[in-house]
């Protein structure tokens, strides 16, 4: 397992984007759900730009993704500490779960798990969204630390998460059925954002703390 550092001045967050056969689009539309910092979330035709739905998802949206089969679409509000549940066929909002202290950016896996950082608690948020949304655990990362991304490996057998708050550091969770456990933790004189996982290890931006 090995992992690079790349320090950047800013950073850019990707909303994942899916088109399911089902959605009332050509199939050859892509849509991006993108959070709105002072409420709600919005859905994007990713080629003309244009609006296609608003959402009512709370005060403080921050993360939003798809689904694997675009189904269905999430977004986390910080203010609320809730992750809200939108059917995209109906394209209204399904479900809501009070999931933790100031939520952020989620990933999803393929079998319908999510992992929430908490950058208010220290920990990761365990979420099974299949059948409705039950939240299943908390990972602690840490007293006083600050989750702020994560990301999942391609093949889903690692999680990798950014740490800010008071021990800055980038650590990796081994993903199997059983459920998680600490790999390694990576520390630099650098404060980690934003993340992005392959198969053998991760690239993260940073800046000087």
């Amino acid at each position: 397992m090995s992992i690079k550092n790349t320090l950047l001045l800013s950073s850019v967050m990707v909303i994942s984007a899916a088109t399911p056969a089902t959605y009332a689009q050509p199939e050859t539309t892509r849509r991006v759900l993108v959070a709105i910092e002072n409420g709600g979330a919005v859905e994007l035709d990713a080629t003309s730009g244009a609006m296609l739905q608003n959402y009512e998802t709370g005060p403080n949206a921050f993360g939003a993704i798809y689904s694997a089969d675009g189904r269905k679409a999430f977004v986390t509000d910080k203010t609320s500490g809730e992750l809200v549940e939108i059917d995209t066929v109906t394209r209204s909002v399904t479900n809501t779960l009070n999931v933790g202290t100031q939520p952020q950016q989620p990933a999803l896996n393929r079998n319908g798990r999510m992992f929430i950082p908490l950058s208010g608690e220290g920990a990761i948020a365990v979420v099974e969204t299949v059948n409705g949304l039950t939240l299943s655990r908390k990972i602690s990362i840490g007293a006083a630390s600050k989750p702020h991304i994560v990301a999942l490996s391609p093949d889903e057998m690692h999680l990798w998460v950014t740490v800010q708050g008071y021990d800055p550091k980038v650590v990796a969770l081994r993903l199997d059925e059983s459920g998680e456990a600490l790999a390694k933790e990576f520390r630099y004189d650098l404060v980690p954002r934003v993340i992005a996982a392959t198969d053998s290890g991760a690239y993260f931006t940073a800046h000087h703390s």
